[in-house]
């Protein structure tokens, strides 16, 4: 065989060998898009209202995971992660990372509200008493994103005694109605993400949170599409505050979801939930900065009122997290 020939079959074999190695690294699988979306209002004892958000992202999801990065969110207002942060899920766990710090928390699905729960304010005591709960299948829900639901209806009522730093203290009586509109469970379609809004907000909430995610398993294994939480407050002195929370799926889309962003860092310093929101950025200002993507395939010093403003999020925070 002459030199020019045998060069000939050299480039056919290479360039053969370019498609197949350039699809082994384009792994993916079969699943959907969409936009998650968390927000509330809050209505004081006085009529004023407020709206906020609490976090937005886009999602990515398949039978093999998911993946959803944050466009915004808000810490105050009882979200777990910060803008450019992303949160990875698979069978057994869910990672929230921080890219800006490179850090990560693993958290167990198992135990995840409790996982979540964990942390107090500092200096500040919860005792809860009283606690009712009941768990309703109302029937046929609206249809949302062109599949049919199911709705739910958990109810909660418990009493609330929380004392905190300079000697404040509360007692409440909280009535909060959630509401779920839920799909049936579909192949590589899933919201882990909504267990987000129903986590507790400190260690005195521990029987709460267990409660709350026993009733969400009594559901089955579908997809909630709506989650609509309504937190009634009173206090001892008669005053009203009502708090909703909606958390809604938005834009679905199939999708083909490249498997490589489903995987965590493996060089991101493991830190506990309490560690990663110490370093995570709660400022506009430090919030500031490019949207987050997703991939695709081919102060002044008030301690008073900073410690009003932890006891109001402690006890209004079951119907603020996202």
């Amino acid at each position: 065989m002459s030199i020019a020939r045998r060069i000939g079959v050299a480039l056919v074999i290479a360039g053969s060998l370019v498609p197949l190695a350039a699809a082994s690294s384009q792994r993916a699988s079969a699943g959907y898009s969409y936009r998650l979306r968390t927000y509330g209002r809050v209505t004081e004892p006085n009529g004023r209202a407020t709206d906020y958000i609490i976090m937005y992202g886009h999602a990515l999801v398949s039978e093999k995971g998911g993946r959803l990065d944050i466009d915004e969110a808000s810490p105050k207002r009882g979200a777990m992660a910060v803008k450019d942060n992303y949160l990875l899920f698979d069978s057994t766990s869910m990672t929230i990372v921080a890219p800006r710090d490179r850090q990560m928390v693993r958290l167990s699905l198992a135990n995840l509200e409790r996982d979540l729960a964990g942390g107090s304010t500092p200096g500040t005591f919860v005792k809860i008493s009283d606690v009712a709960f009941n768990v309703e299948k109302l029937g046929a829900g609206e249809p949302m994103l062109g599949r049919a639901t199911t709705k739910y209806r958990i109810t909660q009522d418990y009493k609330v005694a929380a004392t905190m730093p300079l000697g404040r203290s509360r007692n409440s009586t909280e009535h909060i109605v959630q509401e779920f509109w839920v799909a049936d469970e579909q192949k590589g379609l899933a919201n882990p993400f909504a267990r987000l809004s129903r986590s507790g907000p400190g260690s005195g909430f521990t029987e709460i949170v267990t409660k709350t995610a026993e009733a969400r398993s009594a559901m089955g294994r579908g997809i909630p599409l709506r989650i609509v939480t309504t937190n009634t407050s009173t206090s001892s002195t008669s005053a009203v505050t009502q708090t909703v929370t909606t958390m809604d799926v938005t834009d679905l889309q199939v999708e083909n979801v490249d498997d490589d962003i489903l995987a965590a860092p493996t060089d991101y310093q493991v830190v506990d939930v309490s560690g990663l929101t110490r370093t995570a950025p709660t400022s506009p200002a430090a919030q500031a900065g490019r949207p987050a993507k997703v991939a695709r395939p081919a102060g002044s010093d008030n301690s008073a009122a900073e410690a009003k403003g932890d006891l109001v999020k402690i006890l209004h925070g079951m119907g603020r997290r996202p």
